[in-house]
């Protein structure tokens, strides 16, 4: 598996946190268009997803824990955590990204006001559990 620098970065910054204990979640891949968007901001993705769906916005831990325990990722599948950002090396806010382009990454993608995702893009959510 491999890192990028951005990553790496924000691995070490102070705003990512991993839990005291070990937690289990149910995750769900959302692609941007069956939330009902051609294209759309982190925050409508957000609202929709939390608001409409009942989904829950991920910790960070978990692009970096996806991406060690799924080694069998689809070749050229890309997901987005989706989490609340963190500052990167460029003073921007980024995005863990697990993808799979012939070598297993975790990246990063910058999401700032102006940005868009494309209704291709898939999103990666909590799932709640039923009690």
């Amino acid at each position: 598996m491999r890192v990028s620098h951005y990553a790496e970065n924000l691995l070490g910054s102070s705003s990512f946190a991993v839990a005291a204990e070990e937690i289990l979640v149910d995750l769900v891949k959302v692609p941007v268009g069956e939330l009902g968007f051609d294209v759309a901001r982190r925050k409508e993705i957000y609202a929709k997803a939390v608001g409409v769906f009942g989904f829950q916005i991920c910790p960070a831990e978990v692009g970096p824990q996806f991406r060690l325990q799924n080694k069998n990722q689809p070749h050229g599948e890309r997901l987005i955590v989706g989490m609340e950002p963190i500052i990167g090396l460029n003073r921007r806010p980024e995005l863990f990204v697990i993808e799979n382009s012939n070598d297993l990454w975790l990246r990063t993608f910058c999401d700032g006001t102006h940005f868009y995702w494309k209704g291709a893009q898939h999103f990666l959510f909590i799932l709640p559990r039923r009690q």
